[in-house]
């Protein structure tokens, strides 16, 4: 189910070098869904206090996250939003940026 909304940091096996100083045990995480390599959607997180997200306090934000995640994509895959050309942008059926869930 992680796979929806990944968690960051990442874990060290994915590090990316700009956050790399940050350690492996960083207790911050934010979690980030990427609709494509320009869009990424970042969603709300906290502290990790335990050794998985589900068992943390975090458990609220991760399951939130995987949830919008899902409804992005399926509001992608009924063409209710879409891409725009540039692919930098998301926008509603009607071609408003604004989109509301």
């Amino acid at each position: 189910m992680e796979n929806r909304a990944q968690a960051l940091p990442p874990k060290p096996k994915n590090w990316v070098e700009e956050i790399r100083g940050l350690g492996p045990h960083f207790p911050l995480r934010l979690y980030c869904y990427r609709v494509t390599r320009q869009i990424v959607v970042l969603f709300n997180g906290g502290v990790k206090n335990d050794r998985t997200a589900q068992e943390s306090q975090l458990s609220g934000k991760f399951y939130q996250a995987q949830n919008f995640a899902k409804k992005i994509e399926e509001a992608l895959h009924s063409q209710m939003i879409s891409i725009t050309d540039d692919e930098r942008h998301l926008e509603n059926f009607d071609n408003k940026l604004e989109i509301i869930l």
